[in-house]
């Protein structure tokens, strides 16, 4: 949870450095506007998808490689994209977009303002890429098929690191770590310990066992939606060694929604075929969640609060949040002014005796207040809930169906994942489009639910249009002077 220094891509290198890394940054630029108009878009998107794994955090930080090279993209994605493809999501992180930019009048950290403007813009592209690759005939089936040895690697990577402490240790250790991992694994050689130097806990090329299990979960969910389109094994045993890797991570987290969000997805079906049911089924289960939290409340269960011991630490935080909104409620801290007040007003929530750290937020909402104020916490939570509601709204046109029907089972794959990176944003340091390694796989659930929804509800409304036609009884014009002909022969 605490909030490291991290190496400053301005202050590492002298004025002639940075002048030649310019130099080769706009010849690099060149070259990846032009080829990004002669490769078909499922292969640009199979390598948005590899290089989400593999950011290249060297040279400039949390900036990657990764988030440049996608942003690069925008004259060839934007030439591409058609009407349909701007529905009300993509629009709605154009609004983040530009409130980010407007920002910047009252941001404290400029670095921390163009990282965030620079994710979004690659959350934006990713998805009209994506949009664009799933109307293309086996598009996203061939994008994914080009990720999936770095999604493999990274998977194995994870799993074995959890088994193999020493293993983990020499690659973090190594020179190949300053590449392929974050910026923070130089300070895990200065004896600063990151969140995967718990024995306990598995990341992979990630520093973070919690944000590896959504990055996995995520990407399990989308191998297991394009297996139930396709039947094609491979993508159901990536998504399976995917899970593996997400249990793998030791995020209590995940196993928790691992087993809550079937049952949701599960509930979602009932309550779209038997409301009443749904409703019925849902209002226990609230009762039986409130009745035991009230119960571990009133006990004082010492074995679920030890396993939770962070929670006091977010309550703490968010009380600091409520006394900051008090004071700044519109405009928020600015990039960078949540830093400072937490210096400032640390003891005033946490014990004397506590050792001082900087903490993030741990909600996304708060962050997007506290980084750009209401306007951006109000769009950051609208972004959020589109892709959540998009995935019941799919379920629901899929009503008539079996429930363990492709076209049901795909779209609870999408609902899964969708509320996975909202619950895990919600508790968590992460965005409501996770961050830098998840950014192009969310952008891939949305896009699926878009262009999924946008034709299951057309085919409903020709179906609606074709059955009205058919059960309307075609006008008949008999003359009143003519007699009725009974059947020959009567």
């Amino acid at each position: 949870m605490q909030d490291s220094p991290t190496p400053s891509f301005l202050t590492d290198f002298s004025q002639t450095q940075l002048v030649v890394f310019a130099i080769i940054g706009l010849l690099a630029l060149a070259v990846v506007w032009y080829f990004s108009f002669k490769v078909p878009t499922p292969v640009l998107l199979g390598l948005v998808l590899s290089a989400a794994i593999i950011q290249g955090f060297k040279p400039i930080g949390y900036i990657s490689l990764a988030l440049l090279a996608t942003a690069a993209l925008a004259p060839a994605i934007l030439r591409r994209s058609k009407r349909q493809h701007w529905s009300l999501w993509p629009k709605v992180i154009t609004g983040v977009l530009a409130w980010q930019i407007i920002s910047v009048l009252w941001t404290i950290r400029i670095g921390s303002v163009a990282h965030a403007a620079i994710s979004t813009l690659a959350l934006l592209l990713a998805y009209l890429l994506a949009r664009q690759v799933a109307d293309t005939p086996g598009g996203t089936r061939f994008a994914l098929t080009i990720a999936a040895p770095v999604i493999l690697l990274q998977s194995v990577l994870t799993i074995v690191f959890r088994f193999a402490p020493a293993l983990e240790a020499a690659f973090y250790s190594s020179t190949a770590a300053l590449f392929l991992s974050e910026p923070d694994v130089e300070l895990m050689s200065t004896g600063i310990p990151q969140n995967v130097s718990d024995p306990d806990k598995a990341g992979g090329f990630l520093l973070n066992g919690n944000i590896t299990s959504l990055l996995m979960a995520v990407v399990a969910c989308i191998y297991l939606y394009e297996y139930l389109k396709s039947r094609k094994r491979l993508f159901a045993i990536i998504a399976a060694v995917c899970v593996a890797a997400c249990i793998s991570t030791g995020s209590k987290t995940a196993l928790v929604l691992l087993v809550a969000l079937p049952l949701l997805a599960a509930f979602v079906v009932l309550l779209t075929r038997k409301k009443r049911v749904g409703l019925i089924v849902g209002g226990a289960l609230a009762a039986l969640v409130v009745v035991t939290a009230s119960v571990l409340a009133v006990t004082g269960f010492k074995q679920v609060l030890s396993a939770l011991p962070t929670l006091g630490d977010r309550g703490a935080l968010w009380t600091l949040a409520g006394r900051a909104f008090a004071e700044h409620p519109f405009l928020g801290l600015g990039y960078g002014g949540w830093s400072d007040y937490v210096s400032e007003f640390f003891y005033t929530v946490f014990p004397t005796d506590r050792t001082f750290q900087i903490f993030p937020p741990h909600n996304f909402v708060i962050q997007a207040w506290a980084d750009g104020g209401i306007v951006l916490a109000l769009l950051a939570l609208v972004a959020a809930v589109i892709p959540i509601v998009g995935s019941v709204r799919l379920m629901n046109a899929f009503r008539t169906r079996r429930p363990t029907s492709t076209d049901t089972l795909s779209a609870a794959s999408l609902l899964v994942a969708s509320v996975w990176v909202v619950a895990h944003g919600t508790l968590d340091t992460t965005s409501f489009f996770g961050e830098n390694h998840t950014i192009a796989f969310v952008a891939v659930v949305v896009a699926l639910c878009t262009r999924d929804l946008q034709e299951a509800l057309g085919n409903r409304s020709r179906s609606d249009v074709v059955d009205a036609s058919v059960l309307e009884p075609e006008p008949q014009h008999i003359s009143p002077a003519t007699p009725e002909v009974g059947p020959a022969g009567s």
